[in-house]
């Protein structure tokens, strides 16, 4: 549309300034109320901006007036352990599940710093309060402030061992950001001698970038790495004497060199079943391993051709991805390990299993994803009868299939009776290595927790006969058995006693 005073075709555009009519130089009067209007606009963000200015030093003086350290006198010291224990540190958390690091305590200290003077004094003059660091790689990243921020972080760390946290949210950053990126990673490696934990979330072809050059990171106590990987992405520091924990998502065994002789905690995702055993090969004082997907291929490492000693694992936590092929468990001699869970979706070869048993001192053994298909009441039975040092056992069942239930109710395969059987197995051991040993202190009770997963709407009861055994003062002497439905949340032992009409226990 056009306008009739400015013969403009865009008059929402149009700058007033510039308007003349056809009456003669002056401005029309659509203009110059627009214009007069943009004027008061202009004042009011003015003052808007003054107001902002004027705002901070007063909710400042708020916060301090309403801190409740300086209310109640609270020391320097207590304030700076309140503030240390609000901050999150790397080392001292799992795999996170999807390795988000955006939204996180690293924040932390920065916040601290906004409330009040006395705070931000606290916090400047607090060294522990800045190494944890977050590196955060992203298309749009402001440069300038982000690099003078990693400089301010680092100089208020002092000389303090680190966790570094490197996260690269795309692998497609334009040339000046990969410069200015490689800048921030240089500035960290610099600090290598202060590195304390190392975590990268980035795929294995920035491993050059994160490490190359550091050859030495003497405090390093311990590295998580999550990221596709090739095996010819290596993640290589020669030194590191202080490691104790490894955790991988993604790369290949081969592909990591560094100390091996002090890690005593690994947790590995994707995992095959010659690179378990070079696993042992390399950390001899592994204590406690978890390792998930595991996969029947192999990856280039030789398998043992007897059975493998490892003396310092105690807990074994292993799931399987599919298959693994014979000769896996009869190859392991494990003489320390006292827990296991294991998770099966396959058929478990018995004799196998019972030969690790047999040369292990297991007390407490998780099965997980429990198919009755694949392992049977007799299997179970046998298995229990080699694990004489057993004091918990917990059966997760599957909920996978109908056809998989765990059948304990007057169903063909696994009955109640069987199972029965199987905790009298495991009672009449405890009894037998209590008799054993010259103690006068009587042996805790078994504790055995059954978790079931009912499809049907029908709810389903313990068999009568078998109920009262497992009520018998006698059997709950020894032994402490929890039943659950998973499904709706009840304790099967308890709605079967009222079920039946047994008196309450």
């Amino acid at each position: 549309m056009t306008c009739n005073f400015c013969n403009t075709t865009d008059a929402s555009d149009f700058d007033p300034s510039q308007c003349s009519t056809m009456l003669g130089n002056s401005q029309c009067e659509g203009c110059r109320e627009l214009e007069n209007l943009e004027a008061q606009i202009r004042d009011a963000y003015d003052t808007l901006r003054q107001l902002k200015r004027k705002r901070f030093p007063v909710k400042e003086k708020v916060n301090q007036l309403h801190d409740p350290f300086s209310r109640y006198g609270v020391p320097v010291e207590i304030i700076l352990r309140v503030f240390e224990l609000c901050i999150d540190t790397p080392q001292h958390s799992p795999i996170p599940q999807s390795f988000d690091y955006s939204a996180d305590g690293f924040a932390t200290p920065l916040l601290i710093s906004a409330v009040c003077r006395r705070w931000r004094q606290v916090a400047l003059a607090a060294p522990g309060l800045w190494t944890s660091l977050k590196v955060l790689l992203r298309e749009g990243m402001d440069p300038t402030g982000h690099g003078e921020l990693m400089q301010q972080w680092l100089l208020r760390s002092g000389t303090r061992p680190l966790h570094l946290v490197v996260y690269d949210k795309t692998s497609l950053i334009s040339t000046a950001h990969q410069q200015f990126a490689q800048g921030l990673l240089n500035a960290t490696k610099a600090q290598a001698h202060r590195w304390k934990s190392l975590t990268v979330s980035a795929s294995a072809h920035l491993y050059s970038s994160i490490i190359g050059g550091v050859s030495s990171a003497p405090l390093l106590k311990s590295i998580t790495l999550d990221g596709l990987a090739t095996e010819s992405d290596l993640f290589c520091i020669p030194d590191t004497p202080s490691l104790e924990q490894l955790r991988l998502r993604g790369p290949f065994l081969k592909s990591i060199s560094m100390q091996w002789n002090h890690i005593t905690t690994f947790q590995m995702e994707m995992i095959s079943k010659d690179e378990i055993f070079e696993l042992l090969r390399r950390a001899e004082q592994l204590e406690i391993c978890k390792l998930t997907k595991v996969f029947p291929g192999l990856t280039g490492f030789d398998l043992p051709e007897s059975p493998l000693l490892h003396r310092c694992l105690k807990d074994l936590q292993i799931e399987f991805k599919s298959e693994v092929l014979g000769g896996f468990y009869s190859f392991l001699l494990l003489p320390s390990l006292t827990h296991l869970a294991m998770s099966l979706r396959l058929s478990l070869v018995t004799d196998e299993f019972i030969a690790l048993c047999t040369g292990s001192s297991i007390q407490a053994f998780e099965f997980r994803d429990f198919f009755p298909n694949k392992v049977t009441d007799s299997d179970l039975i046998r298995i229990l009868e080699h694990m004489p040092t057993l004091k918990r056992l917990s059966l997760f069942e599957s909920h996978t299939h109908e056809i998989v239930k765990f059948r304990m109710f007057g169903r063909p395969g696994f009955s109640w009776v069987s199972f029965l059987e199987a905790l009298k197995s495991i009672r009449n051991r405890s009894q037998q290595l209590e008799s054993s040993i010259e103690d006068p202190t009587p042996a805790p009770r078994v504790t055995v927790k059954l978790h079931l997963y009912f499809l049907s709407h029908d709810e389903t009861y313990v068999d009568a006969y078998v109920l009262s055994q497992l009520v018998d003062p006698a059997f709950r002497r020894d032994m402490h058995l929890e039943i659950t439905d998973e499904k709706n949340g009840r304790d099967l032992i308890k709605a079967s006693l009222i079920h039946h009409g047994f008196p309450a226990s």
